[in-house]
Order: structure tokens, then sequence, then C-alpha cells
């Protein structure tokens, strides 16, 4: 489950998904792969904040 989304703001601490699995085994490898890379970069701008600065 995806709590955020590309351009939303985030404050430290804060969930950004959920893992959910059926098996022990299911749920090792993505935890093993969310650690490795979460799927989520950080920026200094949101893109909204980007693009009207333009």
């Amino acid at each position: 489950m995806v709590f955020k989304k590309i351009g939303d703001e985030v404050e430290q601490g804060e969930p950004l998904y959920r893992i959910h699995a059926c098996e022990r085994s299911e749920f090792e490898l993505v935890l093993a792969a969310a650690n490795t890379h979460s799927g989520y970069g950080i920026n200094e701008r949101s893109p909204a904040l980007a693009a009207a600065a333009r």
C-alpha cells in the first residue's frame, strides 16, 4: 500500500508505504529489496515548486 505519491510533501519519519506478504519468505525478499532501494528519491524542492520558479 502506497501512502505517498510523486509530488507529495513528506515529513521526516512519515511512512511512505506498507509491505504486505502472505508467506514469510516473500516478506523477507521484499524487505531486503526495500532496504536496498526504497523506490523513492528525495529532491530539495517539489515538482510544483520547481515549475512555479521557472
